[in-house]
């Protein structure tokens, strides 16, 4: 093990971090005087970037760089230093920070009491398992004509690469959309708590079950179960900080064993279960921003494209309305530094700290740590405002839920991701579900007016 001496310059960030969650957490359970709102946005979103920042010096620390750099080949040559890690920490510590502070003073001091929400009617269950069945039927409709098949979980990125543009667009969407109709189904079971109980527990244990068969993708699976945790807390009963703690600190080893099974599949006679020794999404990420915090310092970058600096805004108009190529951070990053790698299919997470990087380094992550404070403050001020509103409930349990998106994606990911995937679930849920409501009192008119 390395001596911790050595790693001074990295131990105040990490500090800093664990400071910064332990601050919020504090005064939230202050303000809602003595209970943890275990899952208020801005508790989430800290708690996310906490592990994304912590968990990676974690592994610098116990196991060093050196052995690191067997687990990811962009750190092997050369090994980074503890200068340039700690350099990485602190973009991650001052995003934290000024997330926080912003978070906390756009937030306020709010209701406690929130009234009860008015249940959805079963037109809006009806119409959110239509358009879902929908979906998966088109998804196997296109299976009849174009090459839809991966046999392993990277493969599954080459899919929309097979397929016409207006294609690739179209499953990309509509497979976002599934999610936000789940909520709207669970959201339905929960308000029929407790004879529901059995169809959301089967409904988790058989896609725990399909995930680890397929050995695919967590994010479904990791999803589900966190929307049915915060459903059950905000519909049925608060779930107490010791339960919510543990279910978290559990969930997190299972989400990390999953992507080691997954990645070392399959397992070798030798093969290790230790956590520590393969390279966990949470140290992707890292790896990115130390790769480009490095190009940075050497002036290598090049020529970094304009569209890049907009990302976000840039993506929520469709390629086909604009006069120039799209890009997509993570693919410029691999296909600019690793186009071997990139030539072979495969990708590298590509979050905010990489955008800050690219875009400013410390000052960049605090503007953009602020600007989400006050987005999310402003999220849950409004779900407050309004907690009796079914639709309200969805988006912010989606929100909530989805947050992490808005550090392991680009910053403002989650605009895009409304823009093009909850609000057509409320407008496709809203529209079918009011015909299936005209119909039946088409039908009972007529039934009153038999003679």
């Amino acid at each position: 093990m390395p001596d911790l001496a050595e790693w001074h310059a990295v131990l105040v960030p990490f500090a800093v971090q664990l400071a910064a969650f332990a601050a919020l957490l504090g005064l939230l359970w202050q303000r809602r005087r003595g209970v943890v709102p275990l899952f208020e946005i801005g508790l989430v979103y800290t708690s996310l970037v906490t592990v994304y920042g912590t968990y990676p010096l974690v592994r610098f620390i116990l196991i060093g760089p050196w052995q690191i750099a067997l687990t990811d080949s962009r750190l092997a040559a050369p090994t980074p230093t503890v200068e340039e890690i700690a350099g990485v920490a602190w973009v991650y510590a001052s995003h934290l920070l000024a997330f926080v502070v912003t978070y906390m003073v756009a937030r306020g001091r709010l209701a406690l009491a929130r009234a009860p929400i008015r249940p959805p009617g079963n037109a809006a269950f009806t119409a959110a398992v239509v358009i879902y069945l929908v979906i998966q039927g088109f998804w196997i409709f296109l299976g009849l004509f174009y090459d839809t098949s991966a046999s392993t979980y990277q493969e599954t990125y080459l899919v929309s690469s097979r397929l016409p543009l207006v294609l690739a667009q179209l499953m990309n969407h509509l497979n976002g959309i599934k999610y936000p109709l789940s909520l709207v189904i669970l959201a339905w079971l929960y308000t029929r708590h407790p004879m529901s109980r059995r169809i959301i527990v089967g409904w988790i244990l058989t896609l725990a079950l399909l995930s680890v068969v397929r050995l695919g993708s967590r994010t479904e699976l990791a999803l589900l179960v966190m929307s049915a945790a915060m459903m059950y807390h905000l519909l049925v009963r608060p779930i107490s900080f010791r339960a919510g703690a543990l279910g978290a600190v559990t969930g997190l080893f299972l989400f990390l064993m999953f992507g080691l099974v997954r990645a070392s599949w399959p397992l070798p006679p030798d093969a290790s279960f230790n956590p520590m020794l393969y390279a966990s999404e949470f140290d992707v990420l890292f790896a990115t921003v130390i790769d480009l915090a490095r190009a940075s310092a050497h002036n290598t970058l090049g020529a970094v494209p304009p569209a890049l600096y907009f990302v976000d805004l840039v993506a929520l108009v469709p390629q086909q309305l604009v006069p120039f190529e799209k890009v997509e951070a993570a693919t410029w990053y691999v296909s600019t530094f690793h186009p071997e790698y990139a030539a072979q299919g495969g990708g590298f997470a590509f979050g905010t700290m990489a955008e800050a990087v690219l875009t400013g380094g410390i000052a960049s992550s605090v503007a953009r740590g602020a600007a989400l404070g006050l987005c999310f403050a402003g999220v849950h001020r409004f779900y407050t405002a309004h907690s009796d509103r079914f639709w309200v409930l969805v988006f912010y349990v989606w929100a909530t839920t989805l947050s992490y998106q808005a550090f392991r994606g680009t910053t403002f990911l989650l605009l895009v991701l409304f823009v093009y995937r909850f609000l057509p679930t409320v407008i496709g849920v809203n529209l079918i579900s009011g015909l299936i409501e005209r119909a039946a009192r088409y039908r009972r008119g007529t039934v009153q007016d038999r003679p």
